[in-house]
């Protein structure tokens, strides 16, 4: 039996598992030269879906030009478990020939019962095989499996919550995650139709990429916040900001895009140690801060804040360069180091 090719290769005789001549990815519960003819009671072949099993039966198949060889067994696959069962009912006649196991596609692994190692070690079949692939898990792709809480390990496929140097991945269709603590990922990507929500007082820092093409939703009743050190990108995603102590902190040299976002409260702060261009948006509060050194923040096109904008320096030398387009400030404006203007308009009407 073969799912992947069943119109492909076959093979009358039986061969050792693992083997290149066997057909492609072989399930063989009795490979054997047997005659399937469908014909009146004997040499059935039949199937049945009940629930998260397949049956595939076999009702008195017969060996090639045989009249006394008759075999009865089922093999059942199980969609919850991944498990291939094989079962073994009356096996009259020579049954000690044929190859019992299953092997993967390429032909290079196999899983066997008693004829695997030889198809002709002279043992009958006697007992049923259960064979249970291993199964493949992912760090730091979200299932949501037990509840909401980012801290709980068996919310996630490999069960550990994710560290520094781990890729997170939250898909569609499961529970919204919730970050109940503060840590921290490698990557972060927010699948279309997702959320992730940031809890009040907690912090995610993300120290590669963000794509976020879901819904990133901060509470900020006390400080939330978002610690974005990689390149960013939300495009078709949004940015909630449901209350006033959010902050997206934006450390990459590149951001596309700050999706659709929370313009009445949060604050959005580039605070890259180099040369950073403030993305072209409507923002509520800005923050532009520079650590040490002397670098220079630039717009990148015309920019709006429906709050406040800050220039904050904590060491060193920091400008910000209008590059010939258009700030305005609905807010207060507080400008702590240099605000360059060769081109452009700064609009502050706080």
């Amino acid at each position: 039996m073969s799912f992947i090719n069943p119109n492909g290769s076959s093979d009358a005789s039986n061969d050792a598992l693992p083997s290149r001549y066997a057909p492609t990815g072989v399930i063989a519960p009795f490979w054997d030269d047997l005659n399937i003819t469908n014909n009146g009671s004997c040499d059935q072949l039949s199937y049945l879906q009940s629930g998260s099993a397949f049956y595939v039966d076999f009702y008195s198949a017969s060996r090639y030009a045989s009249t006394k060889d008759y075999y009865y067994f089922q093999v059942k696959f199980n969609s919850l478990t991944n498990a291939i069962e094989f079962r073994y009912g009356t096996m009259s006649g020579t049954a000690a020939s044929a190859t019992i196991g299953i092997q993967n596609p390429a032909a290079t692994e196999a899983f066997c019962g008693p004829n695997c190692i030889s198809s002709n070690r002279g043992t009958a079949v006697t007992n049923n095989y259960i064979f249970t692939p291993a199964v493949t898990t992912t760090p730091g792709l979200w299932t949501g499996a037990t509840s909401n809480s980012w801290s709980v390990g068996s919310n996630w496929d490999d069960g550990n919550v994710p560290g520094a140097l781990t890729n997170v991945n939250i898909p569609s269709g499961t529970t919204t995650p919730y970050l109940n603590g503060n840590y921290s990922c490698a990557n972060l990507t927010i699948a279309s139709g997702a959320t992730l929500q940031i809890g009040s007082g907690k912090e995610l820092t993300i120290n590669g990429t963000s794509d976020i093409n879901g819904t990133l939703y901060l509470y900020g009743s006390t400080n939330s916040i978002v610690d974005a050190n990689g390149n960013f990108d939300a495009t078709g995603g949004t940015i909630t900001f449901a209350g006033n102590f959010c902050y997206l902190q934006l450390g990459g040299a590149t951001i596309t895009s700050l999706g659709t976002m929370t313009t009445n409260k949060g604050t959005v702060e580039y605070d890259r140690s180099g040369t950073q261009y403030v993305k072209s948006d409507t923002y509520y509060n800005l923050r532009i801060k520079y650590n040490n050194g002397s670098y220079s923040k630039y717009a990148g096109g015309n920019i709006t804040c429906n709050g406040t904008f800050i220039q904050d320096l904590s060491s060193g030398t920091g400008y910000y360069r209008l590059n010939g387009y258009t700030h305005t400030t609905a807010g207060a404006t507080d400008i702590n180091e240099y605000l360059y203007i060769t081109t452009g308009t700064y609009d502050a009407n706080g």
